[in-house]
Formats: structure tokens, C-alpha cells, sequence
């Protein structure tokens, strides 16, 4: 087509990214006048719990294998390795989760609390395949993984609402879409498990640290404010809150997709001494960053989308950090 792979999986990404967030927003104001604000509020803290302690499962080694595996080198190792450390965080943050179970009341009606920690398993196996096929270089099937996944989502919570399941319908489809992403990354997946050393064990941690610092502080920042108002509220001032932060996603479309598709790209560059080809595709993605979100910055008024949006971009150069770590084994 005459189009270079980034601008064409950027363009990809951005259309998909749009599209599933319109019917986000549709159904999100379905949800809300069916279910009001108070079933809304309480699958809004759910989401926001998941965040935190998937946050905690994921230890910032997702994207440490990511970067490793895209290096091209000693990839099933790197995998293997990531996948042992992904069981053991799992058992982590569920462990952390039944500890902090008398604080999370909101939690316990419909069998939330049961359902957050099938969730984070669920999620582990997701963020396996996910990671995996990413690393490999294969944008295109990780976006189609989380546009099925979003699509399934929506399907099975419109259709458990419509037959009257309430917040745990909208949990139910949650999980089903995270799952369903998950089977298609695993149809695609060709790295395989292999013995791995320790040197792979410590050239993720070395990476992951860094991203660990920096996903903590957005997590944090995304939900622990839905998680006060709800534990000094109610549900229904939690779905009214979380209802109207969401209308504020416009403002990271394109910034989203320019993350997504140049990620691996970056780290892959990196590692064959391309730098060249980094500095003008980050000062482009900078650029072609803030068109939609200074419209909405301006236009809303709103310092969150700012925040939401520098962030983001700022996650573009996370090959930088690990330029003092080398990935063999040797």
C-alpha cells in the first residue's frame, strides 16, 4: 500500500482505539440507565481494585518481557522465564487481597471478591500470551486480541444487563472479553518454554523495576481516588464519578496507539544500535501526541487529560532505562 509499517499499525491502532471507545460510551450510558449508579459504582470499584492488584501480578515484568523478547535473543528463555515469575506474583497479589478483605466491604455483595480473583487469573493468562506475541513483533495480532477482547466484553455485558444479571453481569462480561483476547494472542503464540538461567530471572527484574515504579504511580493515580470515594461514600457517587472520568479518554487516542505500535519497534531498534531511527519517530510521536489532547484540554478544561496524556507519552523512551543492561546470557 505504499504506507510504512509504523504509520499503518499506528493508523490501525487509532481506528480500533476510537471505534471501541464510541461503543464504550454507548454502552457505558446504557449500563447507567438501566443499572443507575449505584450498580455502576460498585463494578467501578471492581475494576479498580483489579487495576491495583493486577498491577501487583504483573510486577512490571510485562513489560520487561516485552523488551527482552523483541530483542530478538534467547526469546523462549525470556518467556519461560516471565511466565514463572507471572504464577508466582499471582500468588502474591491474591494472597495480599484475602489479606485486605475485612477493609474492601464494598466488595462482598454479588460475590464481587470472588470474582476480582478469578479476574487476576484470568488476567495472568492473558497477559502471558499478550506479552508474548507482542515481544515477538506482532502488533497487528496483539490489537486484534484486544479488540476482541473489548468486543466480546461489551456483547456478553449488554446481553447479561439486558437479561437483568446487574453488576455481575458487567463483571462477568469483563472477565469473558480478557479471557477471549487471551485464546486468540495463544492461537498466534510460536515461543515455546524452555530451560532458562538466572541471569534471566535478573535481566527482567532489572528492567521491570523501572516500569514497576512508573505503572505503580499511574495506577495509583487512575484509581485510588475511585477507591476513597467509595470507601468514604457510596456506590452511587463512585458511578457518578467514574461515569464522567470516563468521557475524558478522547483526549488519549492518539497517544494511546502511537505507545502501542512503537514500543517494541523502539526496544528492536535499541537493541541493533538503530538509534537513528529513534530520535525523529519520538519527536513525530510527541507531536502527533497532543493533537487531540490539547483540543480537549482546552476545550474541557480538564487537568487530567493533560496529566493522563504526558504520562503516556513519557512511557514512549522506557528503552532508554535499560540501555546500561545487556540481555545475553552468555
Amino acid at each position: 500500500m505504499g504506507i510504512d509499517p509504523v504509520r499503518r499499525q499506528s493508523l490501525i491502532s487509532l481506528i480500533s482505539t476510537i471505534g471501541l471507545t464510541a461503543v464504550g460510551f454507548l454502552a457505558t450510558m446504557y449500563f447507567a440507565h438501566i443499572l443507575g449508579k449505584a450498580v455502576y459504582g460498585a463494578y467501578a470499584l471492581f475494576l479498580a481494585y483489579y487495576g491495583i492488584f493486577n498491577l501487583i501480578g504483573d510486577g512490571g515484568f510485562g513489560g520487561a518481557a516485552v523488551k527482552r523478547i523483541s530483542e530478538g535473543r534467547e526469546q523462549n528463555e525470556y518467556f519461560t522465564a516471565f511466565l514463572v515469575l507471572r504464577v508466582i506474583l499471582l500468588f502474591v497479589s491474591v494472597t495480599a487481597l484475602l489479606a485486605i478483605r475485612p477493609f474492601v466491604n464494598d466488595l462482598e455483595g454479588g460475590d464481587m471478591f470472588f470474582w476480582l480473583i478469578f479476574a487476576l487469573v484470568i488476567a495472568m493468562f492473558t497477559g502471558v500470551t499478550g506479552n508474548g506475541v507482542y515481544g515477538e513483533g506482532k502488533v497487528g495480532v496483539n490489537q486484534t486480541g484486544s479488540l476482541l477482547n473489548n468486543l466480546a466484553k461489551i456483547v456478553v455485558q449488554v446481553a447479561a444487563v439486558y437479561l437483568g444479571y446487574g453488576a455481575a453481569g458487567l463483571v462477568g462480561g469483563f472477565i469473558a472479553g480478557i479471557f477471549v483476547g487471551g485464546l486468540f494472542n495463544l492461537r498466534f503464540l510460536t515461543l515455546t518454554l524452555a530451560k532458562f538461567k538466572w541471569c534471566h530471572l535478573r535481566n527482567l527484574s532489572t528492567f521491570s523495576f523501572w516500569i514497576f515504579l512508573s505503572g505503580s504511580g499511574a495506577i495509583v493515580f487512575s484509581y485510588a481516588d475511585t477507591i476513597l470515594i467509595g470507601y468514604f461514600l457510596n456506590l452511587g457517587d463512585v458511578g457518578i464519578y467514574r461515569i464522567a472520568f470516563q468521557f475524558t479518554a478522547a483526549a488519549t487516542f492518539t497517544t494511546m496507539a502511537l505507545r502501542i505500535v512503537l514500543y517494541p519497534k523502539i526496544s528492536k531498534w535499541h537493541a541493533e544500535g538503530s538509534l537513528n531511527l529513534i530520535t525523529p519517530t519520538l519527536a513525530r510521536a510527541f507531536t502527533y501526541s497532543l493533537i487531540l489532547a490539547v483540543p480537549v484540554a482546552v476545550g474541557g478544561g480538564s487537568s487530567e487529560n493533560v496529566s493522563s496524556t504526558s504520562f503516556t507519552a513519557q512511557a514512549l523512551p522506557k528503552v532508554q532505562v535499560s540501555s546500561a543492561f545487556s540481555s545475553s546470557c552468555r
